[in-house]
């Protein structure tokens, strides 16, 4: 039986580390998910896209670690959902279904692609702010013996932010 982990992420570097580390772990690409607001799409990629070349987002894929391996795996999950109405950037099987669903024709499209995809409405309003917010979501639709380790990277994923983010304020106050 397979089971859907997501979870939300305030960086591009801790989105970038979970995606890494559910390839490694051996869950395909079209299993995972990657969603955010076009404006974070823009502020945290616009290093590779302002190359102007035809493959822009696609040379992410070679660089490697860093906003490169979101980037290509952006790329290589599959589909590519760039709506205008909601602004909003998806990735992979939640890419597919929120265009299916419409979610492109405005603003309360998000909300009702994320219930569509079986999250109850109180988690669909969250993972709506949570974008709009600037974070970036990543969901992995596992078989349930993985589940547990999905949520442990997610987990791991976060203390990683928690130690960046006070090692930028150590940095500062020094």
């Amino acid at each position: 039986m397979k089971s859907t982990a997501n979870d939300t992420f305030k960086s591009s570097e801790a989105a970038n580390y979970v995606v890494d580390r559910l390839l490694e772990l051996g869950i395909h690409r079209e299993d995972i998910s990657v969603l955010m607001s076009s404006h974070t799409h823009e502020k945290e990629f616009d290093a590779i896209e302002d190359s102007h070349a035809p493959e822009g987002i696609a040379t992410g894929a070679i660089l490697g670690g860093g906003l490169g391996g979101i980037v290509g795996a952006l790329t290589s999950i599959g589909t590519i959902a760039i709506t205008g109405g909601a602004g909003l950037v998806a990735a992979g099987p939640l890419a597919s279904a929120l265009l299916g669903l419409g979610a492109g024709a405005g603003t309360g499209g998000l909300l009702g692609g994320i219930i569509g995809l079986g999250f109850d409405e109180t988690e669909a309003k969250r993972k709506e702010k949570d974008i709009s917010d600037g974070h970036i979501v990543i969901a992995a639709h596992v078989d349930s013996n993985l589940y547990q380790t999905v949520q442990g990277i997610f987990d791991e994923a976060h203390e990683r932010e928690e130690h960046n983010r006070q090692r930028r304020q150590a940095v500062e106050f020094s």
